[in-house]
């Protein structure tokens, strides 16, 4: 039998369960979807009791096969969601998921309530979202406009301590989770907020902070599952940035700004100090936290979504994709500069995010282009333009490495723009599979390969950085287009 960890990755579309070996190599994985259900009223339903019963079912197959000898556990999670306990140690259901949209009017009263707390948005790193977006906003609508609900609760955990919980039985909260937009952190204390907590009457429903390298033990009738032939560690969970983060945090010594690109494109800083104004947070700059308690900065921006849906448009409007290997993009952009105004990209999805969270979304005319290749390199363009104006936002004096990852390491016409654009500093591509769980496991596995060197895990490409004459002018003239919009 193979000793391993086993690491229960939920994401928002799909869960993952991952065997990581000694060398936190991935030697099994399996998923199914996360599914949302609709409720009523704009609530919508997270169903984690599809979710478990099905890592239950993997859990048996696991023991009953019989190639594996599971050493640690861990579990990571998206944020902003919240499991109630009852007083016998049951959910209580629905488990709201942070797509609900309690109505305007709760908005509306919730923010006049968290203007009032010391700090308010600022000192909690918690700008003005919407919907459950805010941990803290479910937990006054509970206790203000559901108070049946209220007197059901004994404990609220954020969901990676409540897959701890179902995993050992122990109940705990966790500062990755804490530190996610919750408006319950207080940013310049490094603690729970006491005035939101007490505020909302949930000082003793809240379970104590967990150390960092603290370990429970799997509940015994899972461990029978697994066919265990001991206690197996448990981890104390983390929030899923905050997990993705950590594989670099134990890889290098050197300070870095991590951007990852996904659905979100996200500037990550685990080297600034926090500094946050309101206006920071109406740009959807906020703070997260480390393991450790060490904030991280960072700005982000929808723009993996809009590259996906803007590739598509461009596939469909010339009924091929675009040939980047064939095509020169130098004398692409350089059309560009020369007349900025034709084509500049009109995005349908960054609206509400980002820096310029005000420009209004439209439809981008393709027909100015004669050719995919021509689009495409607009597109790029523009985002890799945002993107640099991230890292900008994040970044302290004197940081030289910039790390990405993510689906956009796979994309050369935006590499090559955005390392000219974060001169003088280097631009390395650092992708790392699976990041997400990897960090989750790399938290417990120093509990059965005490030595292992965790600077094998990174293997830094640097990007080739050639001149593009024109390229900052137009990046300037980017922006200003931006920021006039927004102020419109």
């Amino acid at each position: 039998m193979q000793d391993v960890s086993l690491v229960l990755d939920v994401g928002k579309t799909n869960t993952k369960l991952f065997l990581f070996d000694a060398s936190l190599r991935v030697v099994y994985e399996q998923s199914t979807a996360t599914i949302e259900k609709p409720i009523a009223d704009g609530l919508v339903q997270d169903d984690l009791d599809t979710v478990w019963s099905w890592f239950l079912a993997e859990l048996k197959k696991i023991g009953r096969e019989k190639k594996f000898l599971v050493r640690a556990i861990n579990a990571t999670a998206f944020g902003a969601t919240l499991v109630h306990i009852d007083d016998q140690g049951k959910e209580i259901q629905p488990v709201y998921s942070y797509n609900s949209h309690p109505g305007e009017e709760l908005e509306q009263e919730f923010r006049a309530w968290f203007s009032q707390l010391p700090g308010s948005n600022t000192r909690h790193a918690t700008p003005h979202l919407a919907n459950f977006l805010i941990a803290a906003k479910q937990l006054f609508w509970i206790s203000r406009h559901r108070p049946e609900l209220a007197s059901q609760i004994r404990y609220s955990l954020f969901l990676p301590q409540y897959l701890i919980y179902k995993l050992s039985g122990v109940l705990i909260s966790e500062a990755t989770s804490y530190g996610c937009h919750t408006g319950l952190w207080d940013f310049e204390m490094m603690a729970p907020s006491v005035p939101a907590i007490e505020g909302l009457g949930w000082q003793t429903r809240i379970p104590r902070l967990a150390d960092h390298g603290r370990l429970c033990q799997l509940d015994s009738s899972l461990a029978g599952l697994l066919q265990a032939r001991g206690n197996i560690p448990v981890g104390a969970g983390m929030h899923d940035a905050a997990a993705s983060l950590y594989p670099y945090l134990e890889s290098l010594d050197d300070p870095f700004i991590l951007v990852t690109t996904g659905t979100w494109v996200i500037a990550q800083n685990p080297f600034a100090g926090f500094v946050l104004s309101e206006q920071d947070l109406q740009q959807d700059r906020l703070y997260y936290l480390t393991p450790q308690l060490q904030p991280v900065r960072a700005a982000r921006i929808y723009a993996g979504q809009e590259h996906e849906l803007q590739l598509r448009r461009i596939c469909e409007h010339f009924g091929r994709a675009p040939d980047e290997k064939n095509a020169d993009i130098e004398t692409l952009l350089a059309d560009f500069f020369a007349k900025p105004n034709e084509g500049v990209l009109t995005a349908e999805t960054l609206h509400g995010s980002g820096p310029f969270p005000h420009v209004p979304r439209g439809t981008w005319d393709l027909s100015v282009f004669s050719s995919p290749e021509q689009a495409y390199a607009r597109l790029c363009l523009d985002l890799a333009v945002l993107t640099a104006y991230l890292i900008d936002n994040v970044a302290e004096p004197g940081q030289k490495r910039m790390l990405v990852d993510g689906g956009f390491t796979r994309n050369p016409w935006f590499l090559k723009i955005l390392s000219m654009l974060v001169q003088p500093c280097q631009l390395y591509i650092a992708d790392i599979a699976n990041a997400t769980a990897l960090g989750a496991a790399l938290a417990v596995h120093h509990f059965w390969v005490p030595d292992f060197d965790s600077s094998s895990l990174l293997q830094l490409q640097p990007v080739e950085t050639e001149h593009i004459a024109g390229l900052r002018v137009y990046a300037e003239w980017l922006l200003a287009l931006y920021d006039q919009q927004n102020h419109a």
